[in-house]
């Protein structure tokens, strides 16, 4: 359930715990603890793909998309956004199964296949868009089960009720929960800000450097 964040007292009161150690139940696995450095491999890989091969479509395809490309690439922001509410501060202390995590179990890794999708749309490549937000999922499904093992460690029956009840990746809307006040961790927030933004600047980097190809 994916990039879920620690403890809301902690980051409202401005501390954070001092020479915590992990204990076994918080342990990730090795495939999300390679994530960012296996993401850094892949982008660098389809870097070089994207430059030894020629864009296709006419002038009417490549603006659709264009923008089809920014359209997934705001959907992705805001939905990182709209799950950071739930989810930032909050990360192995609490089973967070409200709003877009009532929706399904991993709305992160939904959002952000949109995301990626968008920003190699823009590079007019549809082959290697469909190749990378393939390669996305055969990576993060792995990285999903590790994160569902370790969190049937920590919240046990509570866990195994929450995936009965939500599905892992198709959204079930009838299922939908809302709270009327929440806690938020500031910032894990904050940082989630800066993160979205990449989305923005990727696409545009993309769109810009083969706009004239």
């Amino acid at each position: 359930m994916s990039e879920n964040s620690g403890s809301g007292s902690q980051f409202l009161s401005g501390t954070l715990p001092i020479a915590v150690t992990e204990s076994p139940a918080r342990r990730h696995s090795l495939l999300e603890q390679l994530r960012k450095p296996a993401g850094a491999l892949a982008a660098a890989t389809l870097a070089v793909a994207l430059w030894r091969t020629e864009p296709s479509g006419g002038a009417m395809m490549r603006t659709a998309e264009t923008s089809a490309g920014f359209v997934l690439v705001v959907a992705a922001v805001l939905g990182r956004l709209w799950c950071a509410v739930y989810i930032a501060g909050r990360k192995n202390a609490e089973l967070c199964a409200l709003g877009p995590y009532s929706l399904c179990r991993n709305p992160l890794y939904v959002f952000s296949s949109l995301g990626v999708a968008g920003i190699v749309l823009a590079t007019h490549h549809a082959t290697l868009t469909m190749a990378a937000f393939g390669i996305f999922w055969a990576y993060h499904w792995g990285v999903i089960r590790g994160e569902e093992t370790r969190l049937e460690r920590l919240f046990g029956q509570s866990f195994a009720d929450y995936c009965a009840r939500v599905p892992r990746l198709w959204p079930r809307w009838r299922g939908y929960a809302d709270t009327a006040t929440m806690t938020v961790g500031l910032r894990p927030l904050r940082r989630s800000f800066s993160e979205v933004g990449w989305f923005f600047v990727l696409w545009l980097a993309a769109h810009l450097s083969f706009a004239t190809q």
